[in-house]
Formats: C-alpha cells, structure tokens, sequence
C-alpha cells in the first residue's frame, strides 16, 4: 500500500451510494407496505432512530398507538428470527442508536404517554459515567435543550438501568467504541481544520486511545493533523497508522477485543448479558459477523447486498436489516400517507 489517498477504495456499500435505493427495490427488498400494500403478517419491520426531540419523534409514536400497534421485545425478536414462534399482529421493533441523551429527556417519556416499547443500542464506551437521574420533558415542560449537543451528549449508567428495569427501553449493545479507523494516511493527506470538524459527526471522527480502555474522538486540539480515509472498525478494513497497516490477526483480535469488551463491561453495568447487536453505520464485515456469534450475540443489525429490509424467520441472524423511521407512516392505519419512492 502507498498510502496515496486516491488509492484507498471504499465500498459502495459503506458510503452514500444513489444507485443503492434503485438496486435494493429491483431486488425486492423493501416490504409491500412501504408502497401501500398490506403488512405481513410474516415479517417484523424494525425502525431506527438516533437523537429526537419532542416535535420530531411525538407524532410517529402518536401514529403507531392510534392505528393500534405495539412494540416488539427483545425476547419477542430473537424467539421470532431463531423461528421458535411468530410474531403478533401489528408489531414493529422501535431502535434508538447510540443512546443519546435525548433518549432519556425525549424519548423515554413519550414512549410511555403511548404505551409503546422501543429497544436502544448503548456504546458502552461512550455512556456517561457521571451519576444519577437527569430531568425529562415531564419534569420539565418547557425544556428546548435536549442534551444531545451538550458536554454530556450519550445517557448514563443510571439512565439507562432506570429505563432497562422498568421495561420501556431494553438496552443493547452498539459496540464497544463505535469506531472509524484511519485505512489510508498518507503525507499527502488533507489536514482537520475547523470546517471539517464542523461536518464530521461526533460519532464519525477517529479515536486517540489514551489508555486500553479510554480514548477520545478527534477535536479542535487536532486541527492542522492529517486526515486520513476512515472505516468503521467493524468493516474489513485494515488500520493504517504512521503508514503501517495492521495485519489480518490483528484485525481479527481488535474487532474481537472491542465486541467482548463491549459484552463484559455491558454486563458489568447493567446486571445481564447483552445478546442483541447493532453494528455501526450497518457495517459488518466477516470477521465481525463471526466475532459477534463468537463472543455470544444471538443476533445482530447489519448491512446486507442483497437483502431484506425487514426481519423475518429465514434471514441470517447476524445480518438483519432496518428500516429509517420516516417508513413508519406508510404502515396500514388511519392518515397513512402515499407512499414515497425509497431514497
């Protein structure tokens, strides 16, 4: 490997690809009810969200109570992709990613106004360490900031347990850092300015690792340093540092490492085993599939090409798909809404 930056290829698969909508409904698969047919009964839609406010997420929820849905379980889940038993009629999985604050100030509290159980991928790495119970909208009705852009973005050990415990959002396992790692990082390489920081999502920029459990993500104090071509560390993508690439064991031992670090202090935390996961970005390749089930996830989210956008008896349990909650409207009910070309 050179390192020269246009040499590093990224799969289509992993980046914003405007051929992937047009290949995925030529391949069958999205569900009938994205185009406004029925919901099968054979199949469990699963939908994701990140960071939410109140304007946002309380009409979705409002939809699926009034049209009489309710939300799956994570026993429900892997019961119905191991095929031990179909799944309920009316039933959709709801999924917060990453556990941003706004899971405990927003989402929680909504959730219960209508009844509905929704499950959150935590990254235990990234979880606040700091304690005790932050106010919600219901403690404060005129709340405006979320906490999602704040010092203390992701929820803490307590919220969480708080919210596992009462049953109105499981918590499961995002991973251990949620990490991209530098693939190419040659020295001519662009560099971090301020604009770039700007655009680049918290949970999208590089870890400095301080310590073998600690790191932080690239900031304002690496502006001017090279900034290399980045994957998740979940992909098949090998980590080039100071222009050397680790080799395939040392992948295959830090991918291990992170998915049992992530098992271990999750269990640790919250007094059980995390069996479900969802890889970041959806991205997965086969040495993390397999470390996955190695380490003792019964299933896990990721991406597949080609594949199916909804859960179902037959999919391969490390390669389920989910589908942006926006779809959420198109589902059978009263104000369903026409249904839109996928994009």
């Amino acid at each position: 490997m050179s390192g020269r930056m246009s040499e590093v290829k990224i799969p289509w698969t992993e980046k914003l690809c405007p051929f992937r909508a047009p290949l995925d409904i030529l391949t069958g698969c999205y569900p009938a009810f994205v185009f406004g047919g029925p919901l099968s009964g054979k199949i469990l839609p699963v939908f994701h969200f990140h960071e939410v406010t109140p304007q946002y997420l309380e009409p979705y929820l409002r939809y699926l109570s009034d049209n009489g849905y309710r939300g799956a379980t994570g026993a429900e889940l892997i019961d119905f992709v191991e095929a031990r038993s179909p799944i309920s009629e009316k039933t959709v999985l709801l999924t917060f990613d990453d556990a941003w604050t706004s899971l405990w100030t927003v989402a929680a509290p909504l959730l219960r106004k209508y009844g509905l159980h929704a499950m959150t991928f935590a990254i235990p790495g990234r979880v606040s360490i700091r304690e005790g119970l932050r106010p919600n909208i219901d403690d404060d009705p005129n709340m405006v900031d979320f906490g999602d852009q704040g010092s203390e973005p992701f929820c803490r050990w307590d919220e969480l347990i708080q919210l596992d415990r009462e049953g109105v959002i499981e918590v499961e396992s995002h991973t251990y850092a949620h990490e991209q790692i530098i693939v190419g990082d040659a020295e001519d390489s662009p560099v971090w300015t301020d604009i770039t920081l700007r655009n680049t999502p918290l949970l999208s920029r590089p870890l400095l690792w301080t310590s073998y459990d600690s790191f932080r993500p690239i900031d304002d104090r690496d502006i001017g340093k090279p900034r290399g071509v980045t994957r998740s560390r979940m992909s098949n993508g090998l980590m080039t540092e100071n222009g050397i690439q680790e080799s395939k064991d040392q992948q295959r031992e830090a991918i291990r490492d992170d998915l049992s670090r992530c098992r271990s202090v999750f269990a640790e935390r919250m007094k059980r085993e995390s069996e479900i996961l969802c890889f970041p970005w959806a991205v997965a390749g086969q040495v993390a599939r397999e470390a996955a089930k190695g380490v003792g996830f019964r299933i896990a989210f990721s991406d597949s090409f080609p594949g199916k956008r909804y859960v179902h008896p037959k999919a391969d349990p490390y390669r389920l798909m989910r589908l942006k909650h926006n779809w959420i409207f198109n589902l059978p009910g009263q104000g369903r809404r026409k249904a839109p070309i996928p994009k």
